[in-house]
């Protein structure tokens, strides 16, 4: 409608005019977690109770990692 590829929408712009279309910042936290270890599980690719485990242990890995980073979580506004 703009002919713009997209439109910023924050919180501010329509009250501050071209200064509220800049986006507020944000902290990031990003962490790694231990690699998976799938040696020996190549010949069991396609059984599907052994990926639907390392799936699930995938999730689980995730879960706890998000678990984790949210009580580490500085306060955004700080």
């Amino acid at each position: 409608m703009l002919g713009l590829p997209y439109f910023p929408v924050t919180p501010l712009f329509p009250w501050f005019g071209p200064l509220g279309m800049v986006p507020l910042p944000s902290k990031w936290l990003i962490e790694f977690s231990a690699p998976i270890p799938t040696v020996g599980r190549a010949e069991d690719a396609d059984d599907p109770v052994v990926v639907f485990n390392v799936a699930d242990q995938v999730r689980e890995t995730i879960q706890q990692t998000l678990y984790a980073l949210l009580e580490r979580r500085p306060d955004p506004f700080s």
